[in-house]
């Protein structure tokens, strides 16, 4: 019976595996619309082609993420569905580290339903799961160094969870969650906890060593921790001011000291830092999707892989799990973190986003169907997705045809996956335009390299408006060279024409331009 059960566990899980691809499968015929994505890819695209991170190519994740799409997208021309593949590979993984971690703790069925949750919610819509944000990738080294740390490998589990930190910052939040369950449960945590730091800590100073030996280390500060710090209390829903971070900091603490409460009275040994571990790693996860209060779904995939954890025993073998003995105040208090935490997430969340309401996750998986049954032509398919899609794509059409490959280009909008798709070269370190105006001096910057660069042409998809002295240095030397629906391309003039412009000149259509 025992080897029945066994074969029919190893069966199940390749299933959830490829129910999760069957999920996921949208997302490869998805087209280059998302625009953190196309930040990505652009930054990826101009450091291939020589440019130097954060100080040609400026972006505000660390360099890992970069590295990511470097490698899944540098050697197919830069198509999104290699990130696309990338991620649903990455969402896979997750799954059997949790479906092992589920056995370890508990049974085999909770980590069944630990890698069915897990894959249905990193890969849903209403999440952005279908997204290859850094949320995604980060899964894979978090789950590996929370499995890692169950085993009682503290070196490997702190390279592991110093890998994720390498793809996005908020990932330090795992690896304090280790440290605490070290600190408060295990019998002797003074070694196990340096293993852990000095592995953590491995992957950050080679890269801070890498990023000084090119001379762009004060760069990847300023943008990795300054400028994502005022960047994330942009948009949010509740006022970016201390008392409201204080209050989600409390809040973080007490539900901690609920944990630490909880598992008190029992003492110090490996099995108590194993069983508490994914609650610490839930509550510090959970802290990292209330961190920004912006109203964005990605940010709540953090907490899938650890809710799934906790919850996955209560699901299966409920039975087995201890949960009486908790007195009336440990009680009350339990509520009210739980109540404080459901109104936080109502404030920042609800009400949902419309691009990733429940109503268009379903449209998503219809616009799909109908496209594989040849009843939505692409163009329709790319318009459900983003109006903008087959603008930009002609926009690129455009520029493959009259501009050579890593030819001076700026886009002035918010269009980032132009410059890698249409294989140009950005003359600024700004992929989108909003960063111009949160950087300081940053639009001066654009004006100077455009000065300086003469980029053969300009887009400008007129969702920003030219900045003045730009405006004044596009009135000096450039025309409208084709007009793609309301963005307007133009080409730099020669000296004489700039001088001799005619400024009445009506735009062609891009069809009749050139």
């Amino acid at each position: 019976m025992r080897r029945l059960a066994a074969l029919r566990t190893s069966l199940m899980l390749p299933g959830i595996l490829v129910l999760t691809l069957a999920l996921r499968a949208p997302s490869f015929l998805e087209p280059p619309w998302y625009d953190d994505e196309g930040i990505y890819a652009a930054v990826a695209h101009a450091v291939l082609n020589g440019s130097d991170i954060y100080r040609e190519a400026l972006d505000n994740r660390p360099p890992g993420l970069y590295l990511l799409y470097a490698l899944l997208l540098g050697g197919v021309g830069f198509q999104p569905v290699f990130v696309k593949i990338g991620a649903a590979l990455a969402v896979l993984a997750a799954q059997v580290i949790l479906y092992r971690m589920g056995r370890r703790l508990w049974s085999p069925g909770a980590g069944l339903v630990a890698a069915a949750s897990t894959g249905v919610l990193l890969s849903a819509p209403v999440l952005e799961g279908n997204i290859a944000n850094a949320e995604v990738f980060m899964a894979v080294p978090v789950a590996l160094g929370m499995l890692l740390a169950l085993q009682g490998h503290w070196l490997r589990a702190g390279l592991a969870l110093g890998v994720a930190f390498l793809i996005k910052q908020i990932a330090g939040l795992e690896f304090l969650a280790v440290a605490l369950a070290l600190l408060w449960w295990a019998p002797h945590p003074a070694r196990p906890l340096a293993y852990l730091t000095l592995g953590f800590l491995a992957p950050l100073l080679v890269t801070l060593g890498y990023l000084a030996q090119q001379e762009v280390l004060a760069d990847f500060l300023f943008a990795g921790f300054g400028y994502y710090l005022g960047y994330v209390q942009r948009g949010t829903r509740i006022p970016a001011t201390p008392a409201f971070f204080a209050l989600r900091t409390l809040l973080f603490l007490g539900l901690a000291a609920l944990v630490w409460q909880h598992f008190r009275g029992q003492p110090r040994s490996g099995e108590r830092v194993a069983r508490g571990l994914p609650w610490l790693w839930l509550v510090c996860a959970g802290y990292g999707v209330f961190f920004t209060a912006r109203p964005y779904p990605h940010y709540i995939l953090q907490g899938v892989p650890p809710l799934a954890m906790v919850l996955a025993p209560y699901l299966t073998v409920w039975r087995t799990v201890p949960v009486s003995g908790w007195s009336g105040g440990r009680l009350v208090a339990a509520c009210a973190a739980v109540a404080a935490t459901v109104w936080l997430f109502v404030v920042i969340y609800i009400p949902w986003p419309t691009w990733a309401s429940p109503e268009r996750t379903v449209g998503y998986y219809q616009n799909f169907a109908e496209l594989v049954r040849g009843r939505r032509t692409l163009q329709q398919y790319n318009d459900f997705f983003d109006r903008r899609v087959n603008r930009n794509l002609r926009i690129v059409s455009y520029l493959r045809q009259h501009a050579g490959p890593r030819t001076y280009v700026l886009v002035w909008g918010d269009e980032p996956w132009i410059y890698p798709l249409a294989d140009i070269r950005n003359p600024t370190r700004y992929s989108v335009s909003y960063f111009t105006y949160e950087v300081p001096s940053g639009l001066d910057e654009v004006v100077y390299a455009v000065r300086v660069r003469k980029p053969r042409y300009i887009v400008w998809t007129k969702n920003k408006p030219l900045y003045p002295k730009l405006k004044e240095e596009i009135d000096a030397h450039y025309t409208v060279a084709a007009t793609v629906e309301n963005a307007d391309i133009l080409e730099r003039m020669g000296t004489d024409r700039a001088q001799d412009r005619v400024q009445s000149a009506a735009p062609p259509p891009l069809d009749d331009a050139h």
